[in-house]
């Protein structure tokens, strides 16, 4: 059996909002829907979806929301060992719940060990891309950014390890709709 395993703990940022107290209790995460250890045959293939994730507690609120939503996103995964290869993603590009705008500004790298997007919304809208609290713990919104297939390596007993994170191309690519907070980076601030 093969192994894909996505660390949520490299993928994991902690990123401040705007004052101490909503800074202690906001958390935004990339993750993925595939579980952790997930096994599959050799040589098959694996379709996930990556998601980006604000979780708020103690009573503050989402800045994804109150600022109109997302603007732009973007995120990377890697291999960081092992012989599982991408071979395919699809931006979120639905009208009117996706990242919209197309090319030359949704953008994305794709090799068998690494992949990187950037996607954004169509700015002639009135607000960005608010995601989805349906069927999540309360405080939890999730915004799907990609579906990612992966082929399985064709040898039993080989595991692949990959990093999810932010998009270090990008640097500051997931940023909200009006005031630009940038939630790539080490506190929310505006580009």
């Amino acid at each position: 059996m093969k192994h894909l395993l996505l660390t949520p703990a490299v993928a994991a940022l902690l990123l401040g909002l705007l004052s101490p107290d909503a800074r202690a209790s906001t958390v935004y995460s990339y993750v993925t829907d595939l579980p952790q250890g997930y096994t599959g045959a050799p040589g098959s293939t694996v379709t996930f979806n990556v998601y980006f994730v604000e979780t708020s507690t103690n009573g503050s609120g989402s800045l994804i929301v109150g600022d109109g939503g997302l603007l732009e996103a973007g995120a990377a995964i890697n291999r960081v060992s092992g012989a599982a290869a991408f071979t395919s993603q699809a931006l979120n590009v639905t009208p009117g719940t996706g990242f919209d705008f197309g090319p030359p500004l949704n953008t994305s790298h794709l090799t068998a060990g690494e992949l990187d997007f950037v996607e954004v919304e169509n700015i002639s809208r009135d607000t960005g891309v608010f995601g989805t609290t349906d069927g999540l713990p309360p405080g939890v919104r999730q915004v799907l950014f990609d579906t990612v297939t992966v082929t399985l390596p064709n040898s039993l007993g080989t595991t692949t390890t990959f990093a999810l994170g932010r998009n270090p191309i990008g640097e500051g690519s997931t940023v909200t709709f009006f005031g630009t907070y940038n939630l790539d980076t080490d506190g929310s601030t505006q580009d």
